[in-house]
């Protein structure tokens, strides 16, 4: 019984999230390439809404960032949860990490595949997977039993889609936090993951 209310609620938390979230539109915002190429463009006019103000705020701290950045998306936006994530993985708090980025990947996958977003559903899903392994690991320390999550975050980590800096040395909550402070939602994610920009944060 208890599952089946979690999972009513994930779904009802989805649900909204995913009406908010809108198909990739067809035009791009050429400025959005060129940001993530390294080049801090100034005309965006063309630019949609959140592509403007992800680039506007590219200069704001990690924690500066997550802050305005959840003051305006709201508590129910799915990138909400991946603040939340964020937030406690920093402040060292694995057990509500775990928690938080178990939801974060069920809501994302949701939204994502709802929007037949399939690439992001997949790079969003797993390093939120990989964030609560990474939690896990933080709680069992050297016993026995904590090599199997060991290996398994290694096989995540592994598994995500190619990125021009080593996924290896990036962990899952840099990759989220990367994502979170870079992704537009528009453009395919391969050029999100393959950019300079991408790259800098990661080695940030």
């Amino acid at each position: 019984m208890f599952r089946i209310l979690i999972a009513t609620v994930i779904s009802i938390f989805a649900s909204q999230a995913s009406a908010e979230y809108h198909s990739p539109p067809l035009d791009i915002c050429l400025q959005y390439l060129e940001f993530l190429d390294r080049s801090n463009p100034t005309d965006l006019s063309d630019c949609d809404e959140t592509t403007t103000w992800v680039i506007e705020n590219r200069d704001l701290s990690s924690s500066e960032f997550l802050t305005s950045y959840l003051y305006k998306v709201g508590t129910r936006s799915f990138v909400a949860k991946n603040i939340a994530a964020i937030r406690s993985e920093l402040a060292g708090s694995p057990m509500r990490t775990l928690s938080i980025a178990d939801e974060a990947g069920r809501v994302a996958f949701y939204v994502f595949q709802s929007n037949q977003d399939f690439a992001r559903a997949e790079i969003y899903s797993k390093t939120a997977y990989a964030l609560e392994l990474q939690s896990i690991i933080a709680m069992c320390g050297t016993t026995p039993e904590c090599g199997y999550f060991t290996d398994e975050l290694l096989a995540t980590v592994e598994a995500l889609p190619p990125m021009r800096h080593p996924q290896q040395r990036a962990a899952p909550s840099k990759i989220l936090l990367c994502l979170t402070r870079l992704d537009n939602f528009v453009v395919p994610i391969e050029h999100l993951l393959l950019s300079d920009r991408f790259a800098d944060c990661l080695r940030s």
